[in-house]
């Protein structure tokens, strides 16, 4: 099964994992797109995301703190 991220999704998931491994509380909609990726990952689903979200995660990866959790989705 395959399952298609809008930009927003990818990014709750981004700053959600970023801030979890920061130690701080994520929002609630980053929890939500964090419960789904976990869950993705858990029951094999498979996560992509469309060419005009990998431009916008693409500038995120330019951040440093920001380069792993992009490189989950583009690469």
């Amino acid at each position: 099964m395959l399952c298609l991220l809008d930009k927003v999704t990818a990014r709750y998931i981004m700053q959600g994992l970023l801030k979890l491994t920061e130690g701080r509380d994520p929002t609630d909609s980053e929890l939500f797109a964090l419960d789904l990726y976990s869950r993705a990952a858990a029951q094999g689903i498979a996560l992509f995301i469309l060419p005009q979200t990998e431009k916008v995660l693409l500038r995120l990866e330019k951040l440093p703190h920001y380069v792993r959790f992009a490189q989950q989705f583009t690469s």
